[in-house]
């Protein structure tokens, strides 16, 4: 992390890596469907597994890798998988594009449900198009379209695309938004949480304090990503240990570049 991926070839650089990121291509169908700020979107078609739907999508070439090709949001190694199962109720922090909702949401069933939040106008566009696209799917997502936090509180908009952020003050946008907080929003559905992923622009920390008493008391599983900020790799680990509510910890970088470190938690037996 201090030399940067120019200087240090990390593990993940390998010819699988590669020869991932060009079955990415293979999927795309048609080209320059959405342009939002730097990045162009095109149209892929995603393949289905044990029997659940494919599906369409509008993205980035490097988004379809990270949610598709490398599964960045699911742990895999020496016999231990952390990931989504049939039937969880998901709470999928930072819904961009749809990507990470839509292969949560076949990876949950039919039986499964993804909460889903989002709060960018230009994403929650190509969000709810690529959910158009994909019926199959589309009854297991409910889109909440407000940023995660603490607690409900009135935030202003920073950054976009993928980075947009929600801050305090008045460091943002002149837009304010609406947020809300996970223990709030699991306990209207009444239902306990399987699975947790924050991929939330360095709020995590924030948004694991309002859950919780969902951690405490159902003890779902976790993707938290850590690499916004290099404090997170030390605080977010130490304070999710505090919890001391039983969950064993792991750490995943797929890529070959400084982004998308994620830290995995499984709760003991």
């Amino acid at each position: 992390r201090i030399l940067g991926p120019r200087h240090v070839r990390l593990p993940s650089n390998t010819p699988a890596y590669w020869a991932a990121r060009k079955r990415v291509l293979r999927c795309r169908v048609r080209g320059g469907t959405f342009h939002r700020g730097r990045h162009r979107l095109d149209l892929y078609r995603i393949s289905g597994t044990d029997g659940e739907p494919g599906y369409e999508m509008h993205n980035a070439p490097y988004g379809v890798l990270l949610s598709v090709e490398l599964e960045h949001y699911t742990f895999s190694r020496n016999g231990v998988r952390i990931g989504v199962e049939p039937g969880d109720l998901v709470v999928d922090g930072g819904g961009c594009w749809g990507e990470s909702a839509l292969r949560f949401a076949a990876a949950a069933g039919a039986d499964g449900h993804v909460l889903s939040y989002e709060f960018s106008p230009e994403n929650l566009e190509v969000f709810e198009t690529n959910l158009e696209l994909n019926p199959a799917l589309n009854g297991r997502i409910t889109v909440r379209r407000a940023p995660l936090w603490s607690r409900a509180a009135s935030l202003r908009i920073g950054g976009s695309g993928p980075s947009t952020r929600v801050v305090e003050g008045a460091d943002g946008s002149d837009t304010p938004v609406r947020a809300v907080a996970v223990d709030d929003e699991v306990a209207a559905i009444g239902r306990p949480l399987g699975f947790l992923k924050l991929d939330v622009e360095g709020a995590e920390p924030d948004v694991l304090e309002g859950a919780r008493r969902t951690l405490e008391k159902d003890r779902p599983r976790l993707a938290i990503s850590l690499y916004h900020r290099l404090s997170d790799l030390a605080e977010i680990p130490l304070w999710i240990s505090r919890l001391d509510v039983g969950y064993e910890m792991y750490l995943a970088h797929p890529t070959i570049d400084e982004f998308e470190t994620v830290l995995f938690c499984r709760p003991t037996a």
